[in-house]
């Protein structure tokens, strides 16, 4: 630009030194014509030193453009790890009632294992109860019913073994079935090689069977261990209700009962006084529940910032028809009760899985324009725009439909500092 203006001076000083040789009053122009000639010395002189300054200075600043290394953050493109979303959503906790440790099963109380002021957690056993014929007899049948259950799983095992070992003698006898026939046929016995192809036929029958009737066999044994096992469980589930649980984690303030006494169905053990669980509704969409657990972990937050746990303990089957959302429940044990019925927030980690051409990245690494979406992708150290179309964003991530490939790094942290080729410093 110095150098356009430079010469679009020199052109215009040499008209007006043109003209002012041809007109026709010479010597009225002739100091007109040494003062134009001294100026234009003096201001070729200046602009010279103006101009080397300037260009002097312009390639400094190149050089230390091309120096400086901007310090950025990096995520590696990989089909083969899992990414991980942060999303953040603010629900409602409200308290769940409870009473205390009923009795499921009537009988007189054998032993009791805990005392008034006592801790304890959910599904602890707080009593046991025995003495009479029925209890008596349900102990018995449990026994019979455990035996037999281990007896069917011992057999099924001893079937697995034993026809796999029929049926490892009827592929051998197969194989020297084969055999024969090969030696037959290099001797070139007609009679042999008949006799041969008979036996070998014969051994492929009796593998045959012998496959199919070894798994008949497995499958009847694994039926009566899935009976047994059933038989088992039902006889179980009868006996669990001899013992009393706590329903749920607490301090035990009161006891109704003592050893020896008789308990009927529905009384009251104990009274306990829990560490109040509190539930919340939240609303999923169907690509956000594809990375989420029942028993995932939840973090929850107060206004102040204080931290508590929760879990995802349930979800619906169907979502809903309006929003196409599906509900989950998240419980909590960790949530003091004055912060029931208040706006809170959580945060769940999601896991997303990328395909061999779309891939998530942060957010923070997307660049959004009105026509184009850009990132910032690394060749050694030199940072390159690349135009990318975008498809499902899910918590904090973003997923690449196109733009970008397996192995590749992309700029996540101080992409909005870059230009197209500058140098990066990259930092963890």
């Amino acid at each position: 630009m110095i150098i356009n203006d430079f010469t679009k001076i020199i052109l215009k000083i040499k008209r007006l030194f043109s003209f002012l040789i041809n007109s026709k009053h010479k010597k009225q122009n002739f100091i007109s014509l040494v003062i134009l000639v001294g100026g234009t010395l003096l201001a070729v002189l200046f602009w010279g030193v103006g101009f080397s300054d300037n260009f002097a200075q312009d390639q400094k600043i190149e050089q230390e453009d091309q120096t400086i290394e901007i310090p950025v953050s990096v995520v590696k493109i990989s089909s083969k790890e899992a990414n991980f979303a942060l999303l953040e959503k603010t629900v409602v906790f409200s308290s769940q009632n409870s009473s205390g440790a009923r009795a499921d099963f009537s009988g007189r109380i054998e032993k009791i294992y805990f005392k008034v002021g006592d801790n304890v957690v959910q599904n602890q056993v707080l009593a046991v109860l025995g003495g009479t014929e029925d209890i008596n007899g349900l102990k018995k049948s449990l026994e019979i019913a455990q035996e037999g259950f281990q007896i069917a799983q011992k057999n099924v095992e001893q079937t697995e073994k034993l026809a796999k070992e029929s049926l490892e003698i009827a592929k051998n006898t197969r194989k020297l079935a084969e055999i024969q026939l090969e030696a037959a046929k290099k001797n070139g016995d007609k009679k042999a090689i008949e006799i041969a192809k008979r036996n070998l036929e014969n051994a492929k029958d009796i593998e045959d069977q012998t496959e199919k009737s070894a798994q008949l066999q497995i499958n009847s044994a694994k039926v009566q261990a899935y009976q047994a096992e059933n038989a088992f469980i039902q006889v179980q589930t009868s006996y669990n209700k001899l013992t009393i649980r706590a329903p749920f984690a607490g301090t035990i303030i009161s006891q109704n009962f003592k050893e020896g006494d008789y308990i009927s169905v529905g009384s009251l053990l104990a009274e306990i006084v829990g560490r109040q669980k509190m539930e919340a509704k939240i609303y999923f969409s169907p690509e956000q529940l594809e990375g989420i657990v029942r028993d995932q972990e939840v973090k929850i937050y107060s206004k102040e910032g204080k931290e508590f746990s929760g879990k995802i303990v349930a979800f619906s089957k169907v979502a809903l028809e309006q929003s196409g959302r599906i509900e989950a429940r998240i419980e909590t044990s960790d949530l003091p009760l004055e912060l029931a019925n208040q706006n809170l927030k959580v945060k769940i980690k999601l896991t997303l899985f990328s395909s061999n051409d779309h891939f998530f990245v942060p957010l923070e690494a997307l660049s959004v324009g009105q026509q184009k979406n850009e990132v910032f992708v690394l060749e050694g150290k030199i940072a390159y725009r690349r135009e990318v179309k975008i498809g499902r964003l899910i918590g904090d991530r973003i997923e690449i439909t196109e733009g970008i490939k397996e192995g590749e790094e992309v700029v996540v942290k101080n992409s909005q500092a870059l230009s197209e080729g500058s140098k990066v410093r990259i930092e963890d």
